[in-house]
């Protein structure tokens, strides 16, 4: 897995970019939000981003292997958090 330390800076240079997920059949996430936990003290650690994904499958809360194409492999727990016409919405906290 990538030896980065992941940062809110990070992954803010990766918006609106897909991330791999390493399941039964390819699967594809969009990070579509990068911010700060707590707004008043943005904390480069201290950080929530979401991604969103397609309707089906629905992946489970557990911690995934995601490669992207700048950040090599990472693991990260994502929680579905929502669903709408785009998709399925998963958060992933770093704190």
């Amino acid at each position: 897995m990538s030896a980065i330390p992941p940062t809110l800076g990070l992954f803010a240079r990766q918006l609106d970019t897909p991330f791999q997920v390493a399941a039964q059949r390819p699967l594809a996430l969009t990070l579509y939000e990068v911010d700060p936990l707590d707004p008043r003290r943005p904390d480069a650690r201290h950080f929530s981003l979401m991604f969103r994904g397609p309707a089906q499958p629905l992946l489970p809360q557990a911690t995934w292997t995601l490669e992207h194409a700048a950040l090599g492999l990472l693991s990260i727990f994502l929680a579905p958090v929502g669903r709408d016409a785009d998709g399925v919405h998963y958060q992933a906290i770093f704190n």
